[in-house]
């Protein structure tokens, strides 16, 4: 329907019938003018209809004008289909990419709604698709890649029934590509099916051919490969020559159809053999960082834990991973993140009541000895991935034999098998029913107390009249490391808890009653404090991590033995050596 029958969506003159090819068609006589027209699925407007833009016909004068239409494909057309592509300029017919290109019309010479485009293109590898109606408004599906030798003729074909589109011509040059996964050190999958940036007739195509696994890879003898049953799977694939013009890529899927890993790129410049190999490295570098032998209780020790740390830049799938020496547990189907933890316990469920650690993987059998043993983490192989024998005796810490601590290790460049390189956890987690105090962090990493920060100097009975608004608290990074500061906290003398700032090693920083009246009387900048005053006749001031852990404590008092002056005569208390004790007043 359209202007040529007042867009009647009712009118029996203009209704399509379908024709021995499987196609919709309609043949009528427009007069001189212009024209526009969309395909209806119906008799009203709620029915499909396409394309979204009218479409146009321009008829000088009398003339037959031959519909065509696809309902599955909603596609509608006059005249022929055309062909648009990148090789036109190249053969100097026109411009790339035109859809009203003359040089790009196809014909149908049999009448059965099946068009072809015929002719010589330079030698290269080029792009086409189908268009109608001079324009871009339908779609007839990708871009479709082929090659040609710039000697014989090539032939591009569409067939309007089933909206498909193919190509024929000198067979392209090709060279055999060997992909190779070489599983020989890790030995832990069965099978790959390959995947990479071409398409199912070899062409470079970067969607991956939609996604398709290609291949399987072969540990046979055969397809390429050279020792059957070593883990080096092999597949060879002949693949289309680009000239380089483009880098491919590829991959491959487990047995299971999961993406694994990706292989190095690679281009297919010549004719030349190309071989790409993707080596899995041997066991992942997963650690074993914090151990719960004997938790301070008596009878069972339900709160025996080991914590595991994924050591490495990639994710770790845990399926088949075992523990097997005193206690007994076996990993599901779960993956380790990166940089993650993950705990197994002999209690998930006093994990959950005590740590508030959700998701532990409980034992099946068996319980940590007191007296220390070996712990092995096995892969589905059992090939050990780490294995630590732990001890009550030094250089073993001994806290952790029953006083509360679980025994940790934080600095992952070190072995974990020597026990000089684990100390015993400071955070509280909790307290057990006898009260006792329990020190760990499953599932996170360690704690430490901040130990450089020491407050140099204060001043808490500023000479003023009235508010000492000139009070302040001086803090030094005494240590080699920058600090960041977030969440350090006054506890005792003022109120104040600092943002995220970094303290570099030597440098100070102060926090004061009146920031502005700080570098009025001082020239330099100062944190204004939130709440609270110094004591003029002397109180406590205690520095805290965002931890609980106290940083620095002291206590300062108006009179002797601590300086006389610091009482409203105008100085401040202050410490000229930071590595001596500032609760002493001398």
């Amino acid at each position: 329907m359209g202007s040529i029958n007042g867009w009647n969506t009712t009118d029996p003159n203009y209704v399509m019938s379908l024709n021995a090819n499987g196609v919709y068609e309609l043949v009528k006589t427009l007069g001189a003018g212009q024209h526009e027209y969309k395909l209806l699925e119906g008799d009203d407007w709620s029915q499909p209809n396409y394309p979204g833009t009218n479409q146009v016909i321009n008829v000088g004068s009398n003339e037959d004008i031959t519909w065509k239409g696809n309902i599955d494909a909603d596609l509608v057309f006059h005249g022929m289909p055309a062909v648009a592509g990148s090789f036109f300029e190249a053969m100097g017919q026109g411009n790339n990419w035109d859809p009203s290109n003359p040089a790009g019309e196809m014909v149908d010479p049999e009448g059965d709604d099946v068009y072809t485009w015929t002719g010589v293109v330079p030698q290269g590898s080029w792009e086409f698709k189908v268009t109608f109606n001079d324009n871009w408004d339908q779609s007839t599906g990708g871009n479709v890649g082929f090659t040609s030798n710039g000697v014989d003729e090539t032939t591009m074909t569409y067939t309007f029934a089933t909206n498909t589109t193919e190509v024929t011509g000198p067979p392209p040059p090709t060279a055999p590509v060997t992909f190779i996964v070489d599983d020989s050190q890790n030995q832990f999958f069965t099978g790959f099916f390959l995947k990479g940036s071409w398409d199912v007739n070899g062409q470079y195509d970067p969607s991956w051919g939609g996604g398709m696994e290609h291949s399987m890879l072969y540990d046979d003898g055969t397809n390429g490969d050279v020792t059957p049953g070593d883990n080096i799977w092999t597949v060879t694939l002949d693949l289309i020559v680009d000239g380089g013009s483009n880098t491919w890529s590829w991959g491959v899927n487990d047995v299971d159809h999961n993406w694994v890993a990706g292989g190095p790129d690679f281009q297919v410049a010549t004719e030349d053999p190309v071989t790409t190999t993707l080596v899995f490295p041997g066991v992942p570098d997963l650690l074993i960082t914090e151990i719960m032998y004997n938790p301070p209780e008596s009878g069972t020790d339900s709160l025996e834990f080991v914590e595991i740390y994924n050591n490495s830049t990639v994710d770790v799938n845990l399926n088949g991973f075992k523990i097997t020496d005193g206690f007994e547990v076996y990993f599901p189907d779960y993956t380790l993140a990166a940089g993650d933890y993950i705990v197994t316990a002999v209690d998930s469920m006093a994990m959950v009541n005590t740590f508030g650690y959700i998701g532990a993987f409980e034992w099946v059998s068996g319980g940590l000895s007191n007296g220390g043993e070996i712990i092995t983490l096995l892969n589905p192989f059992n090939t050990p991935v780490n294995s630590v024998t732990y001890d009550d005796n030094s250089p073993w810490p001994t806290e952790p034999d029953g006083s509360g601590p679980s025994l940790r290790f934080c600095d992952y460049t070190l072995d974990n098998t020597q026990g000089e390189n684990w100390s015993a956890s400071v955070m509280m987690a909790a307290t057990n029913a006898a009260g006792d105090p329990i020190y760990a962090t499953p599932g996170s990493e360690c704690i430490f107390p901040i130990t450089d920060l020491v407050i140099t100097e204060v001043m808490y009975d500023s000479p003023e009249v009235g508010l000492d608004v000139l009070e302040f608290i001086e803090i030094q990074n005494i240590g080699d490391e920058a600090i960041d500061l977030e969440g350090v906290y006054f506890s005792k003398g003022i109120e104040y808890t600092f943002p995220s700032m970094i303290l570099e090693p030597e440098n100070y920083v102060v926090v004061c009653a009146d920031a502005a009246a700080f570098q009025l009387n001082f020239g330099i900048d100062a944190i204004e404090w939130t709440a609270g005053w110094l004591e003029d006749t002397g109180e406590e001031v205690e520095l805290t991590d965002p931890n609980g852990f106290v940083i620095d404590y002291f206590e300062y008092e108006n009179e002797s033995p601590w300086p006389l002056n610091a009482a409203g005569l105008g100085s401040s208390i202050t410490l000229c050596d930071p590595l001596t004790d500032n609760a002493d007043p001398a």
